[in-house]
């Protein structure tokens, strides 16, 4: 027995030979070409796709535009004009769309985009300009960065023109693909990101809002209902279970009526939540928000399935993840698409998903606008950009392919992972697809969690990725702040050139600038959580910290919703709490208060009972429990 041990010993390469392994490689990774038209379209699609009123209109030009090859060279050569040093006023005259203004007036040049049919009104018509602005330094900012700066005021390459063209003709497709073809381009929206089973926080949160929003409307009087239509948000950016906390919320912003066959799915939802009586009038919309409920506290059976094998298989060159998703694939998003994927794909909200491609080493986005492309397979389309955005490398396999639109029906190969890996929280993209406010949800604290020890590998990498993530999260909402500054201050300057001040809320060029209000909130789960083992590391998905931490999102947006309703500017349910002013939709009612309080005083009462988690000892009993239930039951994936 001892001489088989070992043997079998003998046979465990040492911690010496296996960093050998690592560093030297028997096959190393072969180097590939790179992927011009991804990279290129990475870096450039979000200063494309930004909000309009009539996304199509905007959509028609930008291809009419795309297509001519004089376009490209003009917007590479004004893009290398400012990149020179050059102002706008000098750089314009390498833009064909304008011309000098002659006489009188505050305005230097005249604005005639040169496509067809330019968008209808002048708010469009300067948005497309600031983008194809935009579009036109990122290029060049592109090639500096790839090449260096001596690249400055020499001729690009065919095939970064060619690579551009398809940035500038994907662009084009999304915006002619929108369902909607008028809409609000102000409506805020949201940015949510990575977090694995800490996800559990925002759709707590979003819950907690959204319920309010609902209950309203059985108080509210008929002018209230109908501004209360409008207090809604316009799209959402998700990284990794950002993504996934995005298909309740796309549901519930579905405004059509549903057929009568979705009757037995939408009541099968809606018993799910905690709902006592639903309302027959919005079946959808009851169903969202007990998706949310139900979808978000999970067991890791529920999600995942183990690969087969042992974890000495882990070092094997062939190997791919200790998990798959695979649960979740069949549970949740294939009868998720199926059954509501036609009605979200046609609604005013617009959702993206994002994912790292470690191959070129890129963040792609799937925009759902992609999913109706002519020839796309709409549910694979959607499901493997949820599914790529929320595999961690290590722990789940990367996605072959996702269908962004770019290449067509057969979608874009690579490496495709979580898109935390390069946009934990993918604020930026959200500034740009609205032209009002963005409420950005975090998964982590503010300034990470604190331990007392960081004992044993698996704590370490971990530990080591809190941290990194945390600072991401607080880099990228701070930047996307700066971003919606940067996008008013070139609102005004290119606005105040052509003389076009419609996306310029700062007053006419040269007049003193009125005090700015926040136009981004950034939330994250408060440093007050309590018990501090509401917290989850990797893929640990265990109902009892999720439920925990559901409710501190639902508490958190209560505490603070004064302050989150009056941010985005809905003032009905505002009003009719505690006699908010709201133009055209006054009106108190003690019988909401009431509701709201007693909502609020439930989660309280339900918080509570977690204070049993901080005796000594209950919490280590609990977690030896949910690792024997782990063990006995999460499958082996099928092969």
């Amino acid at each position: 027995m001892f001489a088989a041990a070992m043997a079998a010993t003998s046979c465990i390469p040492s911690i010496r030979a296996t960093f050998a392994d690592i560093s030297y490689p028997s096959d190393p990774p072969a180097s590939a070409p790179r992927n011009l038209a991804l990279t290129v379209d990475s870096a450039l699609l979000s200063t494309l796709i930004v909000a309009y009123e009539r996304p199509r209109e905007a959509g028609a030009c930008l291809a009419d535009l795309a297509a001519k090859a004089a376009t490209l060279e003009a917007m590479y050569s004004y893009g290398d004009c400012m990149a020179g040093g050059g102002t706008r006023p000098d750089c314009f005259s390498r833009l064909p769309w304008f011309t000098p203004r002659k006489g009188a007036g505050s305005a230097s040049f005249e604005l005639h985009l040169g496509c067809s049919s330019p968008p209808s009104n002048e708010a469009d018509r300067l948005a497309l300009t600031l983008s194809l602005d935009d579009a036109a330094v990122a290029i060049v900012s592109y090639q500096i960065a790839a090449l260096g700066p001596d690249v400055i005021h020499t001729p690009p390459p065919p095939p970064l023109l060619a690579a551009f063209h398809g940035a500038l003709a994907h662009a084009s497709r999304l915006l002619l693909a929108d369902p909607v073809p008028v809409q609000d381009p102000n409506w805020p929206a949201l940015s949510l990101s990575g977090g694995a089973a800490n996800g559990a926080f925002a759709a707590g949160y979003l819950y907690a809002l959204l319920w309010m929003r609902e209950t309203a409307r059985g108080y509210a009087s008929p002018a209230q209902c109908t501004v209360l239509d409008g207090e809604r948000f316009g799209s959402a950016s998700g990284s990794s279970v950002g993504s996934l906390i995005s298909l309740p919320l796309d549901l519930y912003f579905t405004d059509a009526k549903p057929p009568p066959e979705l009757g037995p799915a939408l009541a099968a939802c809606i018993r799910e939540g905690s709902a006592k009586a639903p309302r027959s009038d919005r079946p959808l919309q009851e169903c969202a928000l007990a998706k949310l409920e139900h979808d978000f506290v999970a067991n890791e059976w529920d999600l995942l399935c183990a690969q087969p094998g042992s974890a000495l298989d882990l070092l094997k060159p062939a190997s791919k993840s200790l998990l798959r998703f695979d649960p979740l694939d069949e549970n949740t998003l294939v009868p998720f698409f199926r059954t509501f994927g036609a009605l979200t794909r046609d609604n005013a909200f617009r959702r993206t998903s994002t994912a790292a491609d470690l191959g070129q080493g890129v963040l792609g986005a799937v925009d759902e606008r992609a999913c109706r492309l002519p020839g796309m397979n709409a549910d694979v389309c959607e499901r493997e950009a949820i599914l790529a955005s929320v595999s961690e490398p290590v722990l789940a396999p990367s996605r072959d392919r996702i269908y962004s639109g770019l290449t067509g029906p057969g979608g874009e190969g690579g490496i495709w992972f979580d898109g935390g890996l390069q946009s934990v929280n993918p604020a930026a993209r959200s500034v740009g697809a609205t032209r009002g406010k963005v409420l950005a949800l975090n998964m982590y604290r503010a300034t990470s969690s604190p331990t007392a020890s960081a004992e044993g590998f698996a704590p370490v990498i971990l530990g080591t990725l809190t941290t990194i993530v945390t600072r991401m999260i607080g880099w990228e909402t701070s930047y996307a702040g700066l971003e919606q500054h940067r996008r008013e201050a070139h609102a005004c300057e290119v606005g105040g050139l052509l003389g076009m001040t419609a996306l310029c809320t700062r007053g006419a060029p040269g007049a003193a600038a009125p005090t700015m209000e926040p136009r981004l909130m950034s939330v994250s789960v408060p440093e007050d959580i309590a018990p501090a083992q509401l917290f989850a590391s990797g893929y640990t998905f265990d109902p009892v910290v999720m439920r925990g931490l559901f409710l501190w999102g639902e508490r958190a947006f209560l505490r603070s919703r004064a302050q989150v309703l009056d941010f985005l500017d809905w003032c009905v349910p505002a009003a009719l709490e505690r006699g908010a002013p709201c133009s055209g939709a006054e009106g108190t009612s003690p019988a909401f208060a009431t509701a709201v309080r007693d909502h609020e005083q439930k989660v309280l009462r339900e918080l509570d009972g977690y204070k049993q988690y901080q005796a000594p000892g209950v919490w280590k009993k609990h977690q030896q429990e949910r690792k024997d239930l782990v063990n006995r039951h999460m499958k082996i994936c099928a092969h």
